[in-house]
């Protein structure tokens, strides 16, 4: 099976996640951060059993933190800013804090505060819901914002030291913002859905370097089974809805394409591959599931993982975003620990039911390997073919084989050594035994 056995960041038992939609953020540098109660914990990019907080963000006064997220690849600043968002209580209004992370600290640099009638078309802001990012050409990426009023603030913040402000408001929606999602490809679209289930879809522009404009693109209703949380990915929506169903939409020819039901409760959290259409989401259900999914109606999602975890699933992210194989990372409610699964390796048997031949990137893999080793074995893609299927592993006993289980894993090894051959004579049945072995040790990556 491709996917390694998972693997485990523990906290102090004390240290366990809130319950919150999209409750773990990734920084692209190996720091993950998340809401517990009136706090944002942050790990450490250097882990090990127990020593991985780096820091505890603290507000002076006790107010429930709402969400967070890591604000990436803000100009002049080494490390990613922490953004916090607070509601409101009897003595203190709804804010956005944004923290600095350097050196191993937690400093706030900078606040903005809701007042009881805020500017926000005069409507009293309870809580700053949900943050995304919005990805960028040139420039500091701006922060998107939902709130309980309905609306979405674009924020910028460029050198550090500099002032963060609000430089546009997205409209469209009336009811209290429950998730929001930018696109992870160059494609400017921005999508949030309230929670009565109104999902809205801007595409926005850069009009100079600290004006933006921007249109709605798209609109869809799902009251009877409102959206709890969204991902995009060069144009294609991905909603995670309460009864369990994955949905995708297309911006461009504005319908809905393909319906999937990856849970039996609510969908927690979505993660989006920036460089393929993988998508994995997490559910109520502790169910967690991988997904290669069609740009289209004409062709099939393939499902790549699907486990059943000890608790709620209420975070997911990959972090290798900048790699061709998956890892994600799950953050369990209740639970002090974080869960890695990492995909090692493509099975050139495709032994796995759940990765299937129509994958794209899988049936490439499989094509190069079947063309190495007909090369090498001087054998038509035919009789490549019929040796394959004499080597799955349902007709293959390796229990009794004493090679070390790394050696006998299947991996695309470009440099396969040839099984040396005795100088002694023998018989035409056992050279063609022989041969046949080769045949299946190169195939297997031994």
């Amino acid at each position: 099976m491709p996917w390694k056995d998972p693997e485990f960041i523990l906290f102090d038992p004390r240290i366990r996640a809130s319950f919150d939609v999209n409750n773990l953020s990734f920084d692209h540098d190996g720091r993950f951060c998340f809401t517990h109660g009136n706090r944002v914990q942050c790990t450490r990019k250097n882990v090990s059993l127990f020593t991985n907080i780096d820091f505890t963000l603290a507000t002076k006064d006790q107010v429930e933190v709402t969400s967070c997220m890591f604000w990436r690849n803000l100009e002049g600043c080494d490390r990613a800013f922490v953004v916090v968002g607070t509601e409101k209580q009897i003595d203190r209004s709804a804010s956005i804090q944004i923290w600095n992370t350097e050196h191993g600290l937690g400093r706030k640099v900078f606040e903005f505060e809701f007042n009881e009638l805020s500017m926000m078309g005069g409507s009293s802001i309870e809580f700053a819901a949900c943050f995304t990012q919005l990805k960028t050409r040139i420039g500091s990426p701006p922060l998107l914002v939902g709130l309980s009023s309905g609306q979405v603030i674009m924020m910028i913040g460029k050198e550090y030291g500099t002032e963060f402000r609000v430089v546009l408001t997205l409209t469209g929606l009336t009811n209290p913002v429950v998730c929001i999602a930018a696109d992870v490809c160059d494609t400017s679209y921005a999508a949030a859905a309230d929670e009565v289930g109104n999902l809205v879809v801007w595409h926005v522009e850069m009009i100079s370097e600290d004006s933006y404009g921007y249109k709605i693109t798209y609109e869809f209703n799902s009251t009877i089974d409102p959206i709890t949380c969204i991902g995009i990915r060069d144009g294609i929506v991905i909603t995670g809805h309460q009864s369990g169903i994955l949905r995708f939409h297309t911006v461009k020819k504005k319908y809905v394409y393909a319906d999937i039901i990856t849970n039996s409760k609510a969908i927690m959290c979505i993660a989006v591959h920036p460089l393929r259409d993988w998508v994995a989401v997490g559910g109520e259900d502790c169910r967690m599931a991988c997904i290669e999914f069609a740009r289209d109606d004409e062709h099939e999602s393939v499902l790549l993982l699907s486990v059943c975890i000890n608790g709620a699933i209420i975070g997911i992210e990959f972090t290798r975003p900048n790699e061709i194989l998956p890892c994600l990372a799950i953050m369990v409610f209740e639970l002090p620990y974080i869960i890695y699964y990492d995909y090692e390796s493509y099975s050139g048997t495709i032994s796995n039911p759940l990765v299937k031949p129509r994958s794209k990137l899988v049936g490439e893999a499989l094509k190069q390997r079947r063309q190495r080793i007909g090369d090498r074995a001087k054998l038509t893609m035919a009789e490549v073919d019929e040796m394959i299927q004499k080597t799955q592993p349902a007709t293959i006993d390796d229990s009794e084989s004493t090679a070390p289980v790394a050696d006998r894993r299947l991996m695309f090894d470009e440099d396969v050594e040839p099984v040396p051959e005795d100088d002694r004579p023998i018989s035409a049945e056992e050279a063609e035994q022989r041969r046949f072995q080769e045949l299946r040790r190169m195939y297997q990556g031994q």
